[in-house]
């Protein structure tokens, strides 16, 4: 296991000193209603990959991530829509906008918005719930959104948006979140825009790409745990929000795909051994760093070793570089 993610002296301390900070907040729920279109997280334990699939008007995204359902409910739009499906991706035709949704990166989906003309909305709203209840949603400094559960827990995450018109052109777009429903602006009626225009909500959805395992000694395993590559997104824009998230459902994630790339026992082997955890943590802990320091992997592993000793000391962790 081999990382370089800390630095020296005073930068050091002071590095430490800002990651013991580390706190989550995440904005309350509050109610909305009508149903019309309906875009559906739906988390399965034995799958290994995002799947996406159509049932008149709703879309389900499958993944084996631990998080519970997020549904997406398109508000304000005319019923009617006609799905339609090519290979994997799944398309939703209104008379003057449609909606894409397909699969990207490791463990992320995009839902492309196609504007048709000058008449067609502005704003694209949506309603959010986590497991049947209001979800809760932050937009974070870089225009980029957290959803959380009633009780914070990470659900997703949309970067920053983007719009462009069918000649490149850039088209000035944002997200305002007001109670649980999530709207995304696109000011296209104006500049002369040339149509159609395309916007992209774009969901970050698995905090974990893939595990690998190998033998170092009897009864001792080293776990490779390959991170998705928006994680680094969410270290740029908030180290708190996202060591957060990563020390918890990241974690979480972690037991999920053991069980499912392996087997039950496994899950329960690294679950019981606290120095997979501790040496998780410290990747976690000093992640920004190698943001910052290395060039970025499309996904790079967290190394965690069996026969390193339990340690939750973080300025052994520093120290050693995770590696004492």
């Amino acid at each position: 296991m081999t990382i370089k993610y800390f630095g020296d002296g005073k930068l050091k301390k002071a590095i430490i000193a800002s990651m013991l900070a580390a706190t989550l907040i995440v904005g309350g729920p509050s109610l909305a209603s009508a149903e019309q279109v309906k875009l559906t997280e739906t988390f399965e334990e034995n799958s290994e990959e995002i799947l996406l699939s159509a049932d008149l008007d709703e879309l389900k995204i499958s993944s084996d991530s631990t998080r519970t359902n997020l549904s997406l409910t398109l508000l304000g739009a005319d019923s009617g829509a006609v799905w339609e499906q090519e290979g994997s991706d799944q398309n939703l035709a209104f008379d003057n906008f449609s909606l894409n949704a397909t699969s990207t990166e490791p463990g992320s989906a995009q839902v492309l918005i196609t504007i048709a003309e000058e008449a067609s909305p502005e704003d694209y709203s949506f309603e959010l719930s986590l497991n049947g209840q209001p979800a809760s949603a932050e937009v974070l400094v870089d225009g980029s959104v957290i959803v959380a559960d009633i009780n914070g827990q990470f659900g997703a995450y949309l970067p920053a948006p983007w719009a462009r018109d069918a000649r490149g052109r850039g088209i000035p777009t944002h997200y305002v979140v007001e109670g649980n429903v999530l709207t995304q602006v696109v000011e296209h009626r104006s500049n002369g825009y040339e149509y159609p225009l395309t916007a992209d909500p774009w969901l970050g959805i698995d905090l974990i790409d893939r595990i690998e395992r190998a033998y170092l000694a009897p009864s001792a395993y080293r776990v490779k745990v390959h991170v998705t590559p928006w994680v680094g997104s969410l270290y740029a824009v908030s180290y708190s929000s996202a060591y957060s998230i990563m020390a918890s459902a990241g974690w979480s994630e972690v037991l999920t795909k053991l069980q499912s790339t392996f087997s039950l026992q496994m899950r329960t082997y690294i679950s019981e051994r606290p120095q997979y955890r501790d040496q998780y943590d410290c990747h976690a802990f000093g992640a920004p760093l190698g943001f910052a320091t290395q060039n970025w992997d499309k996904s790079p592993s967290w190394d965690l070793e069996g026969t390193r000793s339990p340690n939750r000391d973080v300025f052994d962790w520093v120290i050693s570089q995770c590696n004492w």
